[in-house]
This record gives structure tokens, C-alpha cells and sequence, in this order.
């Protein structure tokens, strides 16, 4: 099973280099969204090289999670702000406020140094709040106050999979960091699988606009 694990990471970090090359070769004929996500796919290229340094220097990385979270968060709220649900009020509140949380856990509340107490609060944070965009996305287009659009549509479901996967492994962070590696790896390859699958839709969709330049709907 740990062998398991061990290929399945090693394919999810192909997958997610693939995607960071697709986005930096494309750059410039991609449109704004795709631009933005690639950022977000940078992003998670630059966390997963310091986690792997952190991890062989000093044998510990969790205290990169907070500031991943925040930086995630932001740029997903840039992207359904702009795209998806234009500017909503009570949306933007709602992330400033998410936003606070995760500053407030990350400078007061979180033990980012000891792994036997260390809690996900901010990734939890990050990932139910951006849950809860996909969702007001789709409550806008069932009351049609947007107009449907199949490319967001998808990239949508695609993002409400992932994150609320991603929400379920890190409300037992804890757990799985601390219990027998033969008893959490099934959690971990389920967290890589997603993250897998995520990685080779948005390579996929970068690729579809990068080769042939033009005016997405999405902007």
C-alpha cells in the first residue's frame, strides 16, 4: 500500500509540473481565467518544492499550510469574482472574512510547530469557502441570474470535487499525520487521485486555449 501511495505521488507531481510547463509555454495566448489558474498551478508547484525541502532539512513543513491557504484562497476568490459570479457584495464580505480567519489562525491560533496538536483550520477554511463559491455559482445559474456557460459550468464541477475532497482529508489532518502510515495511506492516494485528476483537466484545458487562441466566454 505505501509503495502504492509512493507511485501515485510521484504521478500527481508529474501531472502538476505538466500543467505549470503547459501554463508558463501558453502564457500569452491564454485568456485572463486560464492565466489566473495557472498562477494558482505555479502556486502549487512553488509549496510542494518548499514542503519537500522543509521535509528533508528539517524534517517538519506543516507551517506552510496557513500561508498555501491564504494564498489559494485568494486567488480562487479572484477567479470566481471576475468570472463566475461577477463582483457579488455579500460574496466579497464573506471572503474578506474567510480571509481574516485564516490571518487570525495563522498569527494566534494555530501550534504551527508541533505536529501532535498541528489542526488544518485554515486549509479547511480555504477549501469550504471555496465550496461554497462553486455552490452560489450554481444556485445563480438554477435561478438564472447567470447566464449558462458550459466551459464554467465544468470547471466548476471539476473544482467543487476536488476542494471538497480536499476538505474531508484536511479536517483529519491531524489524524493522518499522527497515526500508522499503513492505516492513512488509503486517505493520502484518495487526495492524490483528486489532485491527479484536477491536474490533467486543467493541462487539458490550458492546452484547448493555448493552441488556438481566441475569445473565451469566460473572458
Amino acid at each position: 500500500m505505501i509503495s502504492s501511495f509512493n507511485y501515485f505521488l510521484i504521478i500527481t507531481e508529474l501531472s502538476m509540473c505538466i500543467a505549470g510547463v503547459s501554463a508558463c509555454y501558453l502564457i500569452k495566448q491564454l485568456p485572463q481565467l486560464y492565466k489566473l489558474i495557472g498562477i494558482y498551478i505555479g502556486l502549487s508547484i512553488l509549496v510542494e518544492l518548499l514542503t519537500t525541502y522543509f521535509m528533508r532539512s528539517t524534517g517538519y513543513n506543516l507551517f506552510l499550510l496557513p500561508i498555501y491557504s491564504f494564498a489559494e484562497l485568494a486567488i480562487f476568490s479572484t477567479i470566481y469574482l471576475r468570472f463566475f459570479l461577477k463582483g457579488e457584495k455579500i460574496i466579497q464580505g464573506l471572503l474578506v472574512l474567510a480571509h481574516a480567519l485564516i490571518l487570525l489562525d495563522f498569527l494566534f491560533l494555530c501550534d504551527l510547530f508541533n505536529a501532535k496538536t498541528f489542526y488544518a483550520f485554515s486549509k479547511v477554511i480555504a477549501d469550504i469557502a471555496i465550496v461554497l463559491l462553486c455552490l452560489r455559482y450554481y444556485w445563480a445559474i438554477l435561478k438564472e441570474e447567470m447566464p449558462i456557460d458550459k466551459e464554467l459550468l465544468l470547471l466548476n464541477s471539476v473544482f467543487i470535487g476536488y476542494f471538497s475532497i480536499n476538505s474531508i482529508i484536511f479536517l483529519s489532518i491531524n489524524f493522518l499525520v499522527n497515526e500508522s502510515l499503513n492505516l492513512v495511506t488509503p486517505f493520502w492516494i484518495l487526495n492524490a487521485l483528486s489532485a491527479l485528476f484536477l491536474y490533467l483537466f486543467l493541462t487539458y484545458m490550458i492546452w484547448q486555449h493555448g493552441k488556438t487562441p481566441k475569445t473565451s466566454p469566460s473572458g
